[in-house]
């Protein structure tokens, strides 16, 4: 093994392609990849080296910028450290997708002065299944969503990359685990690795992090971000205390819909991402992303709700979540009241196999959220 990094793989992204499952495998086998010459350094398990792009210029939803951009030098401080141990690296973050190249790649050459080979490998999703991803993503820190007429184009992005006379190699995949081996993202990545690093013995753990939300919390998603934080555009505390309730809910079983696209979003966003998804598979042919038509023409309408662009939302489902949301109901710093009850004998009624995790999961946010009283009062309960 030499004694200086010369070859990087740089996984660009892009979000909501698998980047979480990827970097927490890496994370997980870092000692063993080490021990093979490649080096993976990140500050945590999820998130990969993401943050290291804010300190060219790209922005991020973060309270306290300072304090991340100070993180992010120390974790490149630690990575140029490190370097003289390993002869090549991995970097991943699904923000470098967004940074311009050149600034990236010398930023790189600053903790990797024999820096010689550089391969970038990008995922992209088909744009009808990436959008609803993305949304979710979105109304975490804002109540507003992207209407389906505004397609991110991905071609543009990719070919900052891809034209960069300091990329060796270009890599540009297809999100999608019906084409991935075993249906793992992490698999996928697998193949890449051995094509960068021939002989890499390293397996990564098969990771699948996937915590999605149903129709009916994404709307409610949406509300909650609109009527307690309209003018903030960060990811909170209290927002993150509801998200980790859903995803404890729906480990009890499914609380009904799947967020699906209308026809009607699904048409408009067939018309506006069409011409992109050619120029993709013109200059990715491995790419093959479906390309559709649409099956009505579109009509002129507003966009103004998330349930607008959904298929099927179950209106008392929203109203039952509602009704267990302490900033919501502010009476339940009293104990569960009948709304409640009735919440929860409706939920336990959509998870038959397990009758009293809907009850449970509230139980443990209400007393993450402070109402100590209230959890307590619903443990005695028989729902």
């Amino acid at each position: 093994m030499t004694d200086v990094v010369r070859s990087v793989l740089l996984h660009i992204g892009d979000g909501k392609c698998g980047s979480t499952s990827i970097q927490a495998a890496l994370f997980d086998a870092g000692a063993e990849l080490s021990k093979e010459g490649v080096l993976y350094h990140a500050e945590k398990r999820v998130g990969g080296q993401a943050p290291l792009a804010t300190l060219i210029g790209v922005t991020a939803r973060a309270e306290n910028m300072e304090r991340l951009r100070a993180r992010s030098r120390e974790t490149l401080r630690e990575i140029g450290r490190r370097a003289t141990e390993h002869d090549a690296a991995i970097l991943s973050g699904e923000k470098f997708i967004r940074a311009n190249p050149g600034d990236f790649i010398g930023m790189l050459g600053e903790v990797f002065p024999e820096l010689e080979t550089i391969t970038v490998l990008a995922y992209v999703r088909d744009p009808l299944s990436m959008y609803l991803s993305v949304e979710q993503q979105r109304l975490k820190a804002s109540a507003w969503f992207a209407p389906p007429t505004q397609v991110r184009d991905m071609s543009k992005a990719l070919s900052r990359w891809r034209r960069s006379p300091r990329v060796n190699r270009m890599e540009v995949r297809a999100f999608d685990p019906q084409r991935f081996p075993e249906g793992s993202v992490v698999r996928d990545f697998e193949t890449v690795l051995q094509g960068w690093r021939p002989g890499l013995k390293t397996r990564l753990p098969d990771i699948r992090e996937n915590a999605s939300v149903t129709a009916e919390q994404l709307v409610l998603l949406q509300r909650f971000r609109a009527k307690f934080f309209p003018e903030v555009t960060t990811f909170g505390r209290e927002t993150e205390g509801l998200l980790l309730f859903f995803h404890d809910l729906n480990r009890g079983g499914s609380l009904l819909n799947k967020p699906t696209l209308s026809q009607d979003a699904a048409d408009v966003l067939t018309v506006c991402s069409t011409d992109m998804v050619r120029r993709l598979n013109a200059t990715y042919p491995s790419l093959d992303l479906p390309v559709r038509t649409p099956e009505s023409t579109p009509v002129e309408r507003s966009w103004d709700r998330i349930e607008d662009v959904l298929e099927t939302v179950d209106w008392p489902v929203v109203d039952a979540l509602i009704a267990l949301i302490p900033k919501w109901t502010p009476a339940l710093s009293d104990g569960p009241t009948e709304e409640a009850r009735s919440a929860l004998s409706l939920l336990s009624d959509l998870q038959p196999e397990n009758p009293g995790h809907a009850a449970a999961a509230t139980g443990r946010y209400w007393r993450n959220s402070g109402l100590v009283k209230g959890a307590d009062a619903l443990d005695l309960l028989e729902i």
